[in-house]
């Protein structure tokens, strides 16, 4: 990827922003563990005590964490983002130009369709039936489902491709930028630590303990090979997309259209058997667990190859 060329000049290609990223992140975990007993115990106390809070009492102490950890990786990035030697948001994928929403929409619009079909082909196929009132609980959450996966697409493809895979791909080369961003990619979304039990109150500890469990939804075996595979083909397909266009836009928009997609179809699909088709699309109402995902990553796979870069159309 070629963006902002300028930046050898800067020091940038000498990895000083992947130093700041791990900075970023060993300090925005410290945050997490430190802050995140305090801040669970007092939203058991205020679903205790205020009625219109009750559902606070059933949050996780590992999901508090975890969010405080992607508020601290956003708030610190953004306040020390000069020092990392990045300019701000054009340095990461994101150039200033005019229009810049209707590549996110382009992008939105064609994850939806392709994985509309994706879980389509499962319901046709019987692998999906709808659940009893879908159309209220679909109605209900796709507002704040679409905010949610665009804040998702934005930030990500920010940090993994604008960030991670070009400065990688100017020290190592396009491929081993792909592979080792891809896995990297892959890799993080299985840092979701879930302890054996439950924590009803925390101690100043307890955070720190969650170490011991961080890699608690990485299954060692072919139960999670699928997943894991369509991850990296996933952050494949979005680099070779990203190198195209030259920034992240339509990568940002294409990325909240899958992931809003697979949201929705949890919330109108359920799989009845989970042993039909299961190499094909799982053992859950995730369709990515399975190969069908896979299937239409390939495809867009395809696609991202022969496209042309931006600029070459007249060529």
């Amino acid at each position: 990827m070629e963006l902002q060329d300028d930046r050898e000049g800067r020091g940038i290609a000498a990895g000083r922003p992947l130093l700041w990223v791990l900075g970023i992140l060993a300090a925005s975990v410290l945050l997490g563990a430190a802050l995140g007993p305090a801040v669970f115990n007092a939203a058991l106390r205020l679903g205790r005590h205020v009625p219109v809070l009750q559902w606070l009492r059933d949050v996780e102490f590992e999901r508090v964490v975890s969010r405080i950890v992607t508020v601290s990786v956003v708030v610190l990035g953004l306040l020390t983002i000069r020092r990392s030697g990045l300019r701000g948001l054009p340095d990461v994928g994101y150039p200033r130009r005019p229009g810049w929403w209707r590549p996110v929409l382009r992008g939105l619009l064609v994850g939806v369709a392709s994985m509309a079909v994706t879980v389509g082909l499962g319901f046709l196929m019987g692998a999906y039936s709808l659940r009893g009132g879908w159309a209220v609980a679909l109605a209900r959450k796709i507002v704040p489902t679409l905010v949610g996966a665009l804040l998702i697409g934005l930030i990500e493809e920010g940090f993994f491709r604008g960030l991670i895979f070009g400065t990688l791909s100017r020290r190592a080369g396009f491929l081993s930028a792909l592979v080792l961003s891809s896995l990297i990619f892959s890799l993080a979304h299985f840092l979701k630590p879930e302890p054996p039990c439950g924590v009803v109150y925390a101690h100043w500890w307890s955070g720190f303990a969650l170490g011991a469990h961080v890699f608690s939804r990485l299954d060692l075996t072919w139960n999670s090979f699928p997943f894991s595979l369509n991850l990296f083909a996933m952050g494949a397909v979005l680099c070779v997309f990203c190198r195209r266009h030259g920034d992240v836009y339509f990568i940002a928009g294409l990325h909240a259209g899958w992931v809003w997609m697979l949201q929705a179809g949890r919330v109108c699909f359920a799989r009845p058997n989970p042993e039909h088709l299961l190499w094909l699309f799982g053992p859950t109402d995730l369709v990515s667990k399975g190969y069908m995902a896979l299937f239409m990553l390939i495809a867009f796979l395809a696609v991202a190859v022969l496209m042309r870069p931006k600029g070459e159309a007249g060529a």
